[in-house]
C-alpha cells in the first residue's frame, strides 16, 4: 500500500452565510418573521451552467495535484538515491476527483518506511533537502498549504473566467 496525500475538495458550491440553496430550492432562515414582507418570487436555475461549475472543480482539482506534485519535486525534499521515489513511483491519483478527492501517490514499498522515519540520514547530493515526512509542509497547518489553496483558487477562476 502507497502512502497517500490527500487534497480534499472542502466546502460546497450552494452555501453562503445565511443563504441556502437546496433541491433547487431558495431558503432564507430567519428567527423572527414580525417585520418581515411576504413577497411572492420565482427562481430559476441555470442547470447547465452549474454543471460547468462543478465540473470546472473537479478540473482545477486535478490541475493543483499536478501543481502540489511539481512543488516537491522543485523543493527537493523526496529523498533521491537513484530517483524512482521521486520520479516514476510519485505520481496524482485522480480516480476520486469527482467525488473532490485526488492524492498523490508512492507506488514503492519502501516509501512509508522512508516517510515515516525522519531520523534517517538521507543522502543530500542530488536532492539537498531530502527528509522523511516531506508532504507536511504542504499538508494542513503546513508553512506551504497556503499555497495549495492559492493554487486552486487561482487554477479555478482561470478555467471558469470567473
Amino acid at each position: 500500500m502507497g502512502l497517500q496525500l490527500y487534497l480534499v475538495l472542502s466546502g460546497g458550491l450552494w452555501t453562503a452565510g445565511k443563504l441556502e440553496i437546496q433541491m433547487g430550492l431558495l431558503t432564507i432562515p430567519t428567527s423572527d418573521w414580525s417585520d418581515a414582507m411576504f413577497v411572492n418570487s420565482t427562481v430559476k436555475l441555470d442547470f447547465g451552467t452549474i454543471r460547468k461549475l462543478e465540473r470546472a472543480q473537479i478540473i482545477a482539482l486535478e490541475q493543483t495535484a499536478e501543481y502540489l506534485h511539481t512543488e516537491v519535486v522543485q523543493a527537493q525534499v523526496v529523498p533521491f538515491d537513484k530517483g524512482v521515489l521521486q520520479g516514476e513511483a510519485m505520481a496524482p491519483d485522480y480516480s476520486r476527483s469527482s467525488q473532490g478527492v485526488v492524492s498523490l501517490v508512492h507506488s514503492t514499498p519502501y516509501a512509508r518506511r522512508l516517510y515515516f522515519h525522519p531520523e534517517y540520514q538521507f543522502q543530500t547530493k542530488e536532492n539537498p533537502h531530502a527528509k522523511g515526512k516531506w508532504f507536511e509542509a504542504w499538508a494542513d497547518g503546513g508553512k506551504k498549504s497556503h499555497r495549495i489553496k492559492q493554487a486552486y483558487g487561482r487554477l479555478y477562476k482561470q478555467i471558469t473566467g470567473v
